[in-house]
């Protein structure tokens, strides 16, 4: 899949929350199970990490840092992948 610098970003807003509603959840089972979830300390720890290398892409591709050669219509695209559904 390619999209617009706009698509993009939105793209990767949409990948934060995902991991957003993870962690939410994940941080529910922990909660509930402690004992048999210890692995899940590390694996919420990636996450919020990941999370926040979103965020800081994400903000490459606000309007204020996108270029007029990227906005035209023949503008780049770029390859992000699947999304989480």
């Amino acid at each position: 899949m390619t999209f617009s610098a706009t698509e993009a970003r939105e793209h990767i807003a949409s990948s934060a929350d995902c991991m957003t509603d993870s962690l939410a959840n994940l941080k529910r089972v922990t909660r509930k199970f402690p004992d048999t979830t210890p692995q899940f300390a590390g694996v919420v720890q990636d996450i919020l990490r990941v999370r926040e290398q979103l965020k800081q892409l994400e903000a490459k591709f606000k309007p204020d840092n996108i270029t007029v050669a990227e906005t035209n219509t023949n503008s780049p695209t770029y390859d992000l992948g699947a999304t989480c559904q």
